[in-house]
């Protein structure tokens, strides 16, 4: 029994050293450069990791291994004792694969501190390595922020619904109710909002795009209760230039419904609430004028008939590639 033991004893304390003797670590994007992988802050597989052991000059360095980050960006390599120190290598993907980039993916910022694509290693540890993809980032410490607005009633009756402010923009770090923004004088005023679009000229839009490339916004048709649809339904896709801001024009871009990409069932009949106010679900979205709504924004309305239909037709949020 005692020699047992021993047995099991030592065969534990060999896989111990065996595993405490290796370089492990996963490659992530540290979103808010902090070092610490948090939730929401992806990894990366496909990295290349090299290891190198030293030579003293004039000798070079010899490759001893290899590794590859796997599905849940983590990598490991187990050398002997003699072969330390050891400089280990990262190495972004040039091809292009598992969503990296030679060129738009880069070793973290502060990556001596958190991670940089060569490291050195005199013993057993964890060496993490970072991703960025600078394109993620704000280059404005302040920047622009863009969302849209809901106006009660149809904004195209051609009443006060439609010159209704349904699209705007301000700067992040701006506080207090703009002053603009129709709020008492006695409320805490800050700067006004942007105004990009009317209602009459999007409708209710939900899902916000911007195209950095394009210095674009494309924005997305919502069913929403008690607000009216744009002009191009509930299968519209509006396209803004923040920087050429037009309060009279066209802002379609394309209708999905109209290319044959259905959100509704167009071509059926509006169902509306029977007499006695039973509600059913209709796969058809009303017009504004089916659905109750008048042109005057501040006119109240039931819309009953959009209640079921929240969620299941038309648009939801949108993201650009």
């Amino acid at each position: 029994m005692r020699q047992i033991v021993t047995i099991t004893t030592f065969g534990f304390l060999f896989l111990t050293c065996a595993l405490s003797a290796q370089i492990s670590g996963t490659a992530f994007r540290d979103y808010n450069g902090n070092g610490i992988k948090e939730g929401g802050e992806p990894s990366v597989k496909g990295i290349t990791v090299k290891f190198y052991s030293n030579a003293a000059s004039p000798f070079t360095d010899q490759l001893i291994g290899t590794a590859s980050t796997d599905g849940v960006g983590f990598y490991t390599f187990s050398p002997t004792p003699v072969q330390y120190p050891i400089r280990i290598e990262f190495t972004i993907p040039s091809s292009g694969q598992c969503d990296l980039q030679a060129g738009q993916d880069f070793p973290a910022a502060n990556g001596s501190t958190y991670g940089t694509s060569v490291q050195f290693a005199s013993g057993p540890g964890t060496r993490n390595f970072i991703v960025s993809y600078p394109v993620d980032f704000a280059l404005d410490e302040n920047p622009k922020v863009y969302l849209p607005c809901y106006v009660n009633n149809d904004p195209l009756g051609g009443g006060t619904a439609g010159p209704s402010d349904a699209f705007v923009g301000m700067r992040y770090r701006d506080n207090g109710y703009g002053s603009n923004s129709g709020r008492a004088p006695t409320a805490p005023i800050g700067p006004p909002h942007e105004v990009l679009a009317y209602a009459s000229q999007v409708g209710s839009v939900y899902g916000v795009a911007f195209s950095r490339q394009a210095k674009k916004i494309f924005t997305s048709a919502f069913l929403k209760r008690h607000s009216g649809m744009g002009p191009l339904g509930g299968g519209g896709i509006y396209l803004i230039d923040p920087d050429n801001v037009n309060l009279a024009g066209n802002l379609g871009f394309v209708d999905f419904d109209a290319i044959g990409i259905p959100t509704s069932n167009e071509g059926g009949a509006y169902t509306f609430p029977t007499a006695n106010n039973q509600i059913f679900t209709s796969n058809v979205i009303g017009t504004n004028n089916q659905r109750g709504l008048g042109a005057d924004k501040e006119d109240p309305n039931h819309d009953p008939a959009s209640y079921s239909q929240i969620g299941k037709l038309s648009f939801g949020d949108m993201e650009l590639s």
